[in-house]
């Protein structure tokens, strides 16, 4: 339930800064609607008492759409937020009556006035209503396919790494068609997109944007992202030689920070901030040819890619989403259990994706940047179409190149094997062979029968294969299409 902290987190942050928002929107045209009041009192004429009073109409009728706009749109957030509820306590296994309950307490004549009218807004919640989601079950496709809260919030994962992968298009249509849009925040992830594109382009005006428009949030998280741009912004201009133009802009955004220097036990953060604008004015004086570190590192065109990186760290953190897909956190415990020493290591060199991403000469993905480059590059700009076929000529190509590497182990076969890199081996020092044509244990009971080529399965599923064959002595391996005869496959013994 962790995983999905940031279902119920952000609909009720937007809600409460609705709120605040909506005070004081409020707390303004109240103060306007006292004015024309006292206006109105100071009126000597008819003439501008009447035109007072048309204005103050005025002012009440616009204030009392705007609120009929905002309610609309908080019963829909809350709508939102009540369904996520709902399926959270679906797949803990609890009781979604008492919710119920407190929904029908809640709608009172007042509420019953402003009912939301967007379409997708009463197609969710009507699916939200139906008996199947109070069974354990919600109804997620346009095609009326009841599947249960686990599968529910795989679906919901899937969009998820879609989104992470920058593959925008394909999962609108997945959240139309599943019926996710009360449960995705699409917005988390399109705000990514700008800055992302703007930072690949070494322009940093969409980054320092997102950063004046969540300022409070940064300084409550102690984020160093604003400042990170400032002295990349400073760093090109050295770059370019612009030396008049570097020094206006150190004195205008650096001024404040070195006038200030931090005590020897100061924030760690605060020190490390001072150490990186001290470096970064001296490169005033070295041209960006340097050899001398550590100046020839701040002129490193790499470091793009690191602000990249900490752009979607920090953006992730702040909406409380890990920095890695859901679907990988889900994976890995499985491919720690699967890990042995016989694995293959996975190196970036070998990995077919990186040999792909690297003849396209693209940019990363927007996930590519966080943890480890941990999936296939492509380009936020490459059609989904494109980067499918990529993915597939990539998989064709690592099928091609298992040569002796085990063909059903997880940890070894693309894409996974990116996962299994950094996990620690399965502390089982003893494997259970199971057969991959019958999925039973072999055992004494059920021992394990190898083919000539090579291939082993169990004593039963041999058996299985023998009798499906019309003379009953010849075995045809599933794998290769290849007979042998039964009298030349042999008993394995593992020691």
């Amino acid at each position: 339930m962790e995983l999905e902290r940031a279902m119920l987190v952000l609909p009720a942050e937007a809600f409460q800064v609705n709120l605040r928002n909506h005070k004081r929107l409020c707390d303004r045209k109240a103060e306007q609607l006292r004015t024309l009041l006292s206006q109105l009192g100071d009126a000597g004429d008819s003439a501008t008492v009447a035109s007072v009073l048309e204005e103050l109409s005025k002012e009440i009728d616009e204030f009392r759409t705007a609120l009929e706009s905002w309610d609309r749109k908080d019963q829909e957030q809350i709508s939102n937020l009540r369904q996520r509820l709902r399926i959270l306590l679906t797949e803990a296994g609890l009781d979604t009556q008492m919710l119920d309950l407190a929904q029908e307490s809640a709608q009172t004549p007042a509420f019953a006035r402003y009912q939301v009218t967007d379409s997708d807004a009463k197609d969710t919640t009507e699916r939200a209503r139906e008996p199947a989601m109070d069974s354990g079950q919600c109804d997620l496709s346009q095609r009326e396919v009841s599947t249960d809260a686990t599968q529910h919030r795989l679906l919901r994962f899937l969009v998820d790494f879609m989104l992470r992968q920058g593959y925008l298009e394909t999962a609108r249509r997945a959240i139309e068609r599943w019926g996710l849009a009360p449960f995705v925040d699409m917005g988390v992830f399109e705000a990514i997109v700008p800055v992302v594109v703007g930072l690949r382009a070494n322009r940093a005006t969409e980054a320092l944007q997102y950063c004046a428009e969540n300022r409070r949030r940064l300084s409550r998280l102690g984020s160093s992202l604003e400042l990170n741009l400032r002295v990349q912004e400073f760093i090109e201009l050295c770059r370019a030689r612009e030396v008049n133009a570097a020094v206006l802009y150190a004195r205008k955004h650096f001024n404040g920070l070195l006038a200030s220097k931090p005590d020897a036990d100061a924030d760690p953060r605060a020190l490390e901030e001072y150490a990186l604008v001290k470096r970064c004015v001296t490169l005033l004086a070295y041209p960006p040819e340097t050899s001398c570190e550590p100046y020839r590192r701040l002129y490193d065109p790499k470091r793009w890619d690191t602000l990249i990186e900490k752009f979607l760290s920090t953006h992730f953190e702040l909406n409380m989403l890990p920095s890695v897909p859901l679907l990988d956190l889900l994976i890995e415990p499985g491919l720690a259990a699967l890990k042995t020493r016989k694995c293959k290591p996975y190196t970036l060199e070998t990995n077919p994706a990186t040999r792909a991403g690297r003849a396209s000469q693209g940019p990363t993905s927007i996930e590519g940047p966080v943890g480890h480059a941990r999936h296939q590059e492509v380009s936020m700009s490459t059609g989904d179409a494109e980067r499918g076929q990529l993915a597939s000529s990539a998989f064709d190509e690592h099928v091609s190149a298992l040569g002796d590497r085990a063909r059903l182990c997880p940890t070894c076969a693309y894409p996974f094997n990116a996962l299994a890199k950094d996990l620690p081996y399965s502390s089982h020092t003893h494997s259970i062979l199971l057969c991959r044509v019958t999925g039973k244990l072999m055992d004494e009971h059920n021992p394990p029968i190898v083919l000539p080529n090579g291939n082993v399965y169990s004593a039963e599923a041999v058996d299985l294969l023998t009798e499906q064959r019309p003379d009953g002595r010849f075995v045809r391996d599933p794998a290769t299409g290849h007979e042998f005869s039964r009298d030349i496959c042999r008993k394995v013994f593992i020691m």
